[in-house]
C-alpha cells in the first residue's frame, strides 16, 4: 500500500507562500525529514518518459528535479499509462502529473500550475509516402491516438476538426505514444495524432513524416490532485519555485528545453516547411468556409450548426496567426545571415565582383543543404553532418579543374546532438574551410588532400580540425589580420559559437577551432 508523503509538505509550503519565499527558506539545521512528492509520469517524449534502465527522463522531469534540488523536496516517480494517471488525480493516489493540458473538465479534479513549462501544438503524422496534404485527405483513414489525449479529443483537437469538416475516419486507440508510433511505423494505421515535440523524437528513429495538418497551439503544465488536502498549496509552491528560478537563473530552464532540441521563445527553431504547410492549411480552411457558406442557403435546418463550425474555424485561424508569428523568427535569422554575406561581398573590388558573387552562391547553397538536413531530422547528428559534407564536397569537386581533390570527414559526437541554432554557423565554417583547401591546399605533386575532423568531447565541448597537404601558411601569417573574405567570415562564425580559432603549418596547413559547451549548444542523449 502506497504511503502518502505529501502531508508533510503542506505546512512547509504554506509557510513559504505566506512569507513570499521558496519552501526551502523556512528550513533550519534541525528541520525534519525533507517532504516527499509522489509524481506519476507517462510515455510522452520529450516531455517525460521512462528510459531503458527504468529511470524517468524528459523536460518536465529535469525541471522538477532542478526545483527539488533548490527547495529541498524529495521526489518519488511512478510510471503508468495516461488514463491511469488521470484516475490517480481523481482518487488522490498521486500528488502530481507533468505535461498536462488544462481543460474545464480536468479543472474538476486537478489543480493546475499557472506557470507553463513549454508550448506545443498538435500535428498529424503519416508514414513516408502517405500523401496526406490536408485534413480532407483523412477521410476514411485509420487515425491512431490516445483516446483521452488533448491533441485528439480536447477542445479544438483533431477530432473536432474532423467533425467540423464532415470527415469520417476510423479511430484506433492506443495506451501510450510508444505503441502508437510503433503501429504507424509498421503500417497498422494510416496516421497518428500527437504533438510536435513528440514528432521531433520519433522522426529520426522511424519511417514517419509530419504532414501539413497542424492545429491548436497550447501550453503544458503540472497538475496536482484537487482532492488532496495540500493540492492547491503544491501547485502554488511549484509556481513560486519556477518564478524564483526564472528570476535568479532563467538560462537553467531554457537550457532544459534546448537539451531536448525543443524550440524556445528567444530563438524559435522550426523547419522552413512548416510555414508553407500553414499557408496551405489556411487556404484549405478558407476554401472550407466558402463551401460551408454556399451550402448554408440549401440547409435551412442546419444553419445554426454551420455557424458554429465557421466560428471554430475562425478561432483556429487566429491561433495559426500566433504560430506563424513565432515561426517567422527562424526566417528572419536566415535572412539576416544572407544580408550579412552580401554586405561582405559589397566590400570587394569591382574586378572581383563576379568571383565574389559565385562565392556568395556557394554560401547560400551551404545554408540550403544544412536546412534540408534539419528538415529531415529536426537536429544535427553525425549522420546528418556526413550527408551535408558529402553533398558540399561533391559540389565543390565539380567546379575543380585538373586533378580532383580528395576530402575525408571523421566524426565522433559521443551520441550528442547539435540543436538547430548551431547548424548554420557550422555549415558555413566547413564550407569556407573546404574552399580555402581548394585554393591553397595543393601539394608539390599537384594533388589536393584534406582531412576534416569534427569531435564532441564527453563534457559537451567541441573541436573542428582541418588539415591539408599543401605548402602551409606563409611566414608571419596572422589569421586575425588577413584581408581575405573567407577568414573574416570564419572568425565571425566562430565568435558566434563562442569559440577560438588557431592555425599552424606542419607539413601543410592546419586550422583548429575549439568550441565550449555553451557555444556548441549540445543535447546529450
Amino acid at each position: 500500500m502506497r504511503l502518502r508523503h505529501f502531508s508533510t509538505l503542506l505546512p512547509v509550503m504554506t509557510l513559504a507562500l505566506c512569507a513570499g519565499l521558496p519552501a526551502v527558506a523556512q528550513t533550519t539545521q534541525a528541520r525534519p525529514l525533507a517532504p516527499a512528492i509522489l509524481v506519476g509520469y507517462y510515455d510522452a517524449r520529450p516531455s517525460c518518459w521512462r528510459d531503458e534502465s527504468g529511470q524517468p527522463r524528459g523536460i518536465f522531469i529535469d525541471t522538477l528535479n532542478l526545483l527539488a534540488e533548490k527547495n529541498g523536496w524529495i521526489i518519488t516517480y511512478e510510471f503508468a499509462e495516461w488514463n491511469q494517471l488521470l484516475d490517480g488525480l481523481k482518487a488522490d493516489t498521486l500528488d502530481l502529473i507533468p505535461a498536462i493540458v488544462r481543460t474545464p473538465e480536468r479543472d474538476s479534479f486537478a489543480v493546475f500550475t499557472e506557470e507553463a513549462v513549454m508550448t506545443d501544438w498538435g500535428e498529424v503524422y503519416a508514414r513516408e509516402g502517405g500523401n496526406i496534404r490536408s485534413i480532407l485527405d483523412l477521410e476514411a483513414k485509420r487515425i491512431g491516438a490516445l483516446e483521452n489525449d488533448f491533441w485528439f479529443s480536447g477542445t479544438g483537437s483533431l477530432k473536432d476538426l474532423c467533425v467540423a469538416f464532415g470527415i469520417q475516419p476510423e479511430y484506433v486507440y492506443f495506451p501510450d505514444y510508444s505503441t502508437l508510433f510503433t503501429a504507424l511505423d509498421k503500417g497498422l494505421i494510416d496516421v497518428a495524432a500527437a504533438s510536435n515535440s513528440l514528432g521531433l523524437i520519433w522522426q529520426p528513429v522511424s519511417r514517419i513524416i509530419p504532414t501539413p495538418v497542424l492545429y491548436n497551439p497550447i501550453e503544458l503544465r503540472f497538475a496536482a490532485s484537487r482532492k488532496a488536502p495540500g493540492g492547491v498549496a503544491l501547485a502554488a509552491g511549484i509556481d513560486e519555485a519556477i518564478r524564483a528560478q526564472r528570476e535568479v537563473d532563467p538560462e537553467s530552464l531554457r537550457n532544459i528545453l534546448e537539451r531536448y532540441a525543443v524550440p524556445v521563445r528567444k530563438e524559435y527553431e522550426t523547419p522552413a516547411w512548416v510555414s508553407m504547410a500553414l499557408a496551405a492549411l489556411v487556404a484549405v480552411l478558407s476554401a472550407a468556409i466558402a463551401i460551408l457558406t454556399r451550402q448554408a442557403h440549401a440547409l435551412g435546418n442546419s444553419a445554426k450548426s454551420l455557424k458554429l463550425a465557421k466560428g471554430k474555424l475562425e478561432k483556429i485561424l487566429e491561433e495559426k496567426d500566433l504560430l506563424v508569428h513565432e515561426l517567422s523568427h527562424r526566417v528572419k535569422n536566415n535572412l539576416q545571415i544572407i544580408l550579412s554575406l552580401v554586405g561582405l561581398v559589397e566590400g570587394e573590388n569591382d574586378d572581383k565582383s563576379e568571383s565574389a558573387l559565385a562565392e556568395l552562391r556557394e554560401k547560400v547553397y551551404s545554408i540550403s543543404l544544412i536546412e534540408e538536413e534539419l528538415h529531415a531530422r529536426g537536429a544535427i547528428d553525425e549522420a546528418s553532418l556526413r550527408s551535408f559534407f558529402e553533398a558540399l564536397t561533391e559540389r565543390l569537386t565539380v567546379t575543380c579543374t585538373g586533378t580532383l581533390p580528395r576530402f575525408s570527414l571523421e566524426t565522433d559526437f559521443n551520441e550528442a546532438i547539435l540543436v538547430p541554432s548551431a547548424a548554420i554557423p557550422l555549415a558555413l565554417i566547413l564550407s569556407e574551410l573546404a574552399i580555402n583547401v581548394m585554393r591553397h591546399g595543393r601539394g608539390n605533386d599537384g594533388n589536393i588532400q584534406a582531412r576534416f575532423r569534427v569531435h564532441v568531447h564527453e563534457d559537451g565541448s567541441g573541436e573542428i580540425i582541418v588539415s591539408d597537404c599543401g605548402t602551409g601558411f606563409p611566414p608571419g601569417f596572422d589569421v586575425m589580420r588577413t584581408p581575405g573574405l573567407g577568414y573574416r567570415l570564419i572568425i565571425a562564425l566562430v565568435s558566434q559559437l563562442k569559440g577560438k580559432l588557431t592555425t599552424r603549418s606542419d607539413g601543410g596547413a592546419e586550422v583548429r577551432i575549439t568550441i565550449p559547451r555553451v557555444g556548441w549548444t549540445l543535447s546529450l542523449s
